[in-house]
């Protein structure tokens, strides 16, 4: 489980990494799409989506590139 801090490395198919930090996490509904918005104010951002609650539910994990 991660938690706000922990880091997320992505590295991309020519090998160049991107390293994100978490900082905030939170649980919706299903069909709460607004998760995805893309309107960052320009930063780098790392969106993390999961079932929860025996799939009623979705745990979003948000990151931002460090």
């Amino acid at each position: 489980q991660m938690d706000y801090g922990d880091v997320a490395i992505l590295t991309d198919m020519g090998n160049k990494s991107r390293t994100y930090e978490v900082y905030d996490k939170y649980i919706i509904s299903p069909d709460d799409v607004a998760c995805t918005s893309q309107l960052t104010g320009g930063a780098r951002e790392l969106t993390l989506i999961t079932c929860t609650n025996y799939g009623t539910q979705r745990l979003v994990v948000k990151c931002r590139e460090i």
